[in-house]
């Protein structure tokens, strides 16, 4: 069972267990931790600022292997004192200009979201938060709620999950994707 809750606001703020960060993941096998920093995402950017004793690149280098297939999912154990156990990696995130069309980033999208949430079930996270998964700016953000909440809704998982999905900057879309969650069946 999946409870969804949809917030306005930072997503370095929630309270979860576990956190999804986007990320380039066509990095080479042999990356270095500065080559890890620059494939990070905005928001992956800005977790290695705010909690920079996580060392969040070092520890991607040190337990990712390289390259992360475009909608693949990695797994980071984050030292104690870190605000989560988890960060999942979403390799959503392409430059490569033969894998931007938008089949190919919704179709990556969908696939590591679907992906992380059985990770989750997998390793009994009880609370995940992740932001919406707009692809950086590749997916609308209607396109990214309706993407999220069909691939929510056709995920099957064993263990209860609390998913809280933050929305930044984007006046009206949360009204917006809670609406559309009933739709879904979905309480938000």
């Amino acid at each position: 069972m999946i409870r969804l809750v949809i917030v306005e606001g930072d997503l370095l703020d929630c309270r979860a267990e576990a956190i999804m960060l986007p990320i380039d993941g066509s990095l080479p096998g042999d990356a270095s931790t500065a080559l890890v920093q620059r494939s990070l995402g905005r928001i992956a950017r800005a977790f290695a600022r705010r909690y920079p004793e996580c060392e969040l690149a070092d520890e991607i280098e040190g337990q990712v292997t390289f390259p992360l297939p475009l909608g693949g999912v990695a797994p980071v154990e984050l030292p104690a004192g870190s605000p989560f156990r988890l960060a999942l990696l979403l390799s959503m995130l392409p430059h490569h200009a033969d894998q931007t069309t938008d089949q190919l980033v919704r179709a990556a999208a969908a696939g590591a979201f679907a992906q992380a949430l059985r990770l989750c079930d997998s390793q009994t996270v009880g609370a995940v938060a992740t932001p919406l998964l707009k692809a950086g700016w590749r997916i609308t953000t209607a396109a990214a709620m309706t993407l999220m909440l069909k691939t929510l809704a056709a995920t099957d998982i064993r263990h209860p999950l609390s998913l809280e999905i933050r929305i930044l900057d984007e006046p009206g879309a949360v009204a917006q994707m809670r609406e559309l969650a009933r739709s879904f069946g979905f309480e938000a």
